[in-house]
């Protein structure tokens, strides 16, 4: 860890995260998946709106878009892209962040997965 960030003070998915950039200062994507328990879609909606709205105005983020499988409507898919780590330790320290974190971890039907991923070309913003 870095001395701006150490590792006793993250968020154990920011802990993840970052054992998975190869370069902490480059852009990155954040693939989540979390799949709900049948019927709490609704409950979870108002953190989700909310964290999406608020998380495209930060600095950092370039992108931030839930979708879900219209398979299976409980299955939600957010696709992340920050600018650089720094800025997703920012966007965890806020309390849209962590009003979402709460509720999915709350309404979840199964454990959340968290895939990193990184740009193969330049991101322009």
């Amino acid at each position: 860890m870095s001395e701006l960030h150490p590792a006793a003070d993250l968020h154990p998915a920011l802990l993840m995260i970052r054992s998975k950039l190869p370069n902490p200062q480059l852009p990155f994507v954040l693939l989540v998946v979390n799949t709900l328990r049948p019927g709490t879609l609704a409950d979870f909606a108002p953190a989700r709106d909310v964290a999406a709205r608020e998380s495209r105005k930060e600095p950092g983020c370039l992108q931030y878009d839930f979708s879900h499988d219209p398979a299976n409507p409980d299955r939600l898919v957010l696709y992340e892209r920050w600018k650089n780590f720094d800025a997703l330790v920012n966007h965890f320290s806020l309390p849209h962040t962590k009003a979402v974190l709460e509720a999915g971890d709350r309404l979840a039907a199964m454990p959340t997965t968290l895939d990193v991923l990184i740009p193969l070309e330049p991101v322009f913003k």
